[in-house]
C-alpha cells in the first residue's frame, strides 16, 4: 500500500474560517454537511436530526456569508423518546433522484430521505451488533455511482484499523479496511469529484482541545494507496465533523468543513474551507 510521509505533505491552501449563526435555536451541532452548485448552496445535518438547506455567498471564491433558506426536523419513527441523544444523527451523503442518506450512530441505522419527506430505514445488520452505541456509524460517503458507505468510529481491536461497509444487495458488508494512525478517529466522509475517498479524521487533546486530519484513499477492494493532505493544529478550529469534498470554478478541489458546537455557548461553530495544491 503505497501513501506519503511527513516529508512529502504539501499544505493545502487555508480558504478562511466562516462563522455559522442564525436566529434559530436549532441552528448549532453540526455534524454533516454537502456543498452543491459550485460552492453556493448548502445542506447540513444536526446531531439532533435537523436537516438544514441555504445559501452560501462568496467573495473572490471565499465564504463571505451564510443564510438559511430551509430546514425540517427528521421524524425517526423507531424511536418515541424525544431525549435527542437517542437520535445522533452524525452522517449526510447525498443520493441520485434527489434522495439523501443520513446516518443515525445510537441506532446503528441509515435512513434513506426522498424529495417527498417520505424515509425509509435500510436494513439492521448483524455485523453491526458489536459496535458500541456511541461509536457506531459517524462517517457517511456515496459515491458517483450512489453507493452508499459508511464507517464506524471506533477501530476494531484485532487489527487497529476501521472497517468500512458498503450497502449492496440488500444489506451491508465489510469491504475494506482503513487503517488506524495514531489516536485519530474518522469522523465523516466524502468521495471527491477527483474519484478519491475522503476521510475526515480527529483527535481529542485533553482539554486543550481537538486537531483534525484529512486523509484520501484509493481502493478496489483493498487500498490501493493513502495519502495525508490536511493536519490541523490543536485547538485551531474545534470539532471538525462533517466534510464536502467538491470542486470550484478553477478545476480546483475544495474541502469544507463544518465544527460541531454541542448547541454550546462557549464553543462556535464555524465552516472551514481549503483549497488542496
Amino acid at each position: 500500500m503505497a501513501g506519503n510521509s511527513p516529508s512529502t505533505y504539501t499544505p493545502p491552501e487555508f480558504l478562511g474560517r466562516l462563522p455559522l449563526k442564525a436566529a434559530l435555536d436549532s441552528f448549532g451541532g453540526f455534524s454533516g454537511v454537502e456543498i452543491d452548485d459550485g460552492g453556493t448552496r448548502f445542506t447540513a445535518i444536526t446531531d439532533r436530526g435537523h436537516l438544514f438547506r441555504g445559501n452560501i455567498e462568496r467573495e473572490d471564491g471565499r465564504a463571505v456569508r451564510i443564510t438559511v433558506s430551509g430546514d425540517q426536523n427528521l421524524p425517526f419513527p423507531e424511536h418515541n423518546d424525544s431525549d435527542w441523544n437517542y437520535v445522533d444523527s452524525e452522517g449526510i451523503a447525498k443520493l441520485p433522484n434527489g434522495r439523501w442518506a443520513v446516518s443515525i450512530e445510537r441506532l446503528h441505522r441509515v435512513l434513506i430521505l426522498s424529495p417527498s419527506g417520505d424515509i425509509e430505514y435500510l436494513p439492521l445488520s448483524d455485523i453491526f451488533s458489536e459496535l458500541p452505541e456511541n461509536g457506531s456509524l459517524e462517517a457517511l460517503a456515496a459515491d458517483a455511482n450512489g453507493r452508499l458507505f459508511a464507517i464506524p468510529e471506533r477501530p476494531e481491536i484485532r487489527n487497529h484499523s476501521f472497517p468500512v461497509y458498503q450497502y449492496q444487495t440488500g444489506g451491508w458488508q465489510s469491504v475494506f479496511d482503513i487503517p488506524a494512525q495514531g489516536h485519530f478517529l474518522p469522523v465523516g466522509a466524502d468521495f471527491g469529484p477527483d474519484g478519491w475517498f475522503y476521510v475526515l479524521e480527529r483527535d481529542i487533546s485533553g482539554l486543550i482541545g481537538f486537531r483534525s486530519r484529512v486523509r484520501r484513499f484509493q481502493f478496489e477492494n483493498q487500498i490501493l494507496t493513502q495519502e495525508t493532505v490536511l493536519h490541523t493544529t490543536v485547538g485551531q478550529f474545534g470539532n471538525l465533523e462533517g466534510i464536502s469534498v467538491w470542486q470550484d470554478e478553477t478545476g480546483s478541489i475544495r474541502l469544507s468543513m463544518v465544527s460541531d458546537d454541542d448547541f454550546s455557548n462557549i464553543r462556535r461553530g464555524a465552516l472551514v474551507e481549503y483549497r488542496l495544491p
